[in-house]
């Protein structure tokens, strides 16, 4: 698969390539920082699919959504769209995507359990296919809830041990979805561990088969299936 990757932060930028050149039938043909450049690359390059954020210079996610795979395109490419923002831009989004995945910035830091506040928020994201979220530097549950996929927390990506939340904020991993139609109908886990160097390697044998009990077990105060 061949994917064009734009957002306007470069540190996201190089998160998605870094998460998607890791899976041996991913390739990403072009990078951007904004929308017209992202029309401009995907027009020129034909991936197979473009991610895009939504609030990007030039011309905003959706603008380029239409521009991509709007109903009246006679060619159309695959979008899904990266969103970090409100209830309403999640809605709008839905209606011109493929897919809609939501970033949330959420949680309170070395809480593996999400707190009211995330469960409301990830309950109000209608047409949210996917939500992701960050902050807490550790593991929290994932699952469906409603039509969505919620992943309240994966812990980190790139992080140094913080002595604080020890050992728990080493403990992390990957998210591998299957989605068809809109649909997520594969999830899995794919347990990690933080290095001394600050960087992620898989757990294999039977660590990673206690970590993914330990992740299953997450799922009780999460509140999802």
């Amino acid at each position: 698969m061949r994917v064009l990757i734009a957002d306007d932060q470069e540190l996201i930028r190089v998160g998605f390539r870094m998460i998607l050149e890791a899976q041996p039938d991913i390739t990403v043909v072009a990078e951007v920082a904004d929308g017209q450049s992202a029309y401009e690359a995907a027009q020129r390059l034909r991936p197979d699919v473009c991610l895009l954020d939504i609030r990007m210079p030039s011309l905003d996610g959706l603008a380029v959504t239409r521009l991509l795979s709007g109903p009246d395109v006679a060619d159309p490419i695959a979008v899904v769209v990266i969103t970090m923002f409100d209830v309403a831009a999640v809605a709008g989004a839905r209606r011109d995507s493929d897919l809609v995945v939501v970033l949330p910035h959420w949680g309170v830091e070395g809480n593996p359990c999400p707190t009211p506040a995330q469960r409301d928020f990830a309950a109000r994201l209608a047409g949210a296919g996917v939500i992701a979220g960050a902050h807490a530097h550790v593991l929290q549950g994932a699952g469906r809830l409603g039509d969505a996929y919620v992943a309240y927390g994966l812990g980190n990506l790139l992080f140094y041990y913080h002595p604080l939340y020890q050992p728990f904020s080493s403990r992390s991993g990957l998210l591998r979805l299957t989605i068809l139609d809109r649909e997520v109908t594969k999830a899995e886990f794919l347990p990690t561990v933080i290095t001394r160097t600050g960087q992620p390697e898989l757990v294999t044998g039977w660590q990673a088969d206690v970590a993914r009990q330990n992740a299953e077990r997450l799922r009780a105060c999460a509140g999802v299936g």
